[in-house]
């Protein structure tokens, strides 16, 4: 039901407006959350073991609304929204 991933510092886990429907669970290191305005990079949020991200293209289907990029390697246990929804 649940994958591991791996990500490495400065991978980009997720990019804004992309569809893609899974959600993640931190398990290890820290990303940073942002969004790019006028080619501008604007700081969000740092966020953790325990934090999720991703959530609500899972839960709503529409597209993601920030970008989320390691900031250290990281790895996340990730849940596609087919599997959620079988839960």
């Amino acid at each position: 039901m649940f994958e591991q991933k791996f990500f490495k510092k400065g991978d980009l886990i997720i990019e804004d407006g992309s569809t893609e429907e899974n959600a993640y669970l931190i398990q290890k290191g820290s990303v940073e959350v942002f969004k790019m305005e006028q080619g501008r990079r604007t700081f969000l949020a740092k966020l953790s073991v325990g934090n999720v991200i991703g959530e609500m293209c899972l839960l709503t289907g529409e597209a993601h609304s920030a970008s989320v990029v390691a900031l250290e390697d990281t790895g996340v246990n990730t849940i596609s929204r087919e599997h959620f929804e079988l839960m």
